[in-house]
Order: structure tokens, then sequence, then C-alpha cells
């Protein structure tokens, strides 16, 4: 005996429409992702860290020198 299998058939366009929108979704996010992390104050206080740690290493007359 014969089995017939039921084959989903999906307009193309249909399946197009979801990725697009998938895509769109995840874009956006990815947007306000960067967004949230260049407001963030992470970056400026990691930069005054690693200022101060090299300040450390500097020796006396350099540290004169580096504030005239």
């Amino acid at each position: 005996p014969e089995r017939k299998v039921d084959v989903p058939v999906y307009d193309l366009s249909l399946i197009k429409g979801i990725w697009e929108v998938r895509v769109k979704k995840y874009r956006q996010k990815q947007k306000k992702e960067q967004e949230r992390v260049e407001k963030s104050a992470l970056a400026r206080i990691d930069q005054e860290w690693q200022y101060r740690i090299y300040c450390k290493t500097l020796k006396p007359t350099e540290k004169h020198q580096l504030h005239q």
C-alpha cells in the first residue's frame, strides 16, 4: 500500500515576510543596545582609571611635567 505524505505548501512571500519582520526586530534591538552602551558611563570611568594607573607608574619628574 502506498502512503501519501502531506507536505505543507507555504507561500514564499509569507515566509519572506516573517523573516523580514524578525530581521527588523533584531536590528532594532541591536540599535537600542548600542545606544545604551554609548550612553553608559563605563567607557569614561574605565578611561579615568586607566589614566590613574598610568599616573601611578610615572616618575616624580614625569608627573611634574604632566601637570604643567
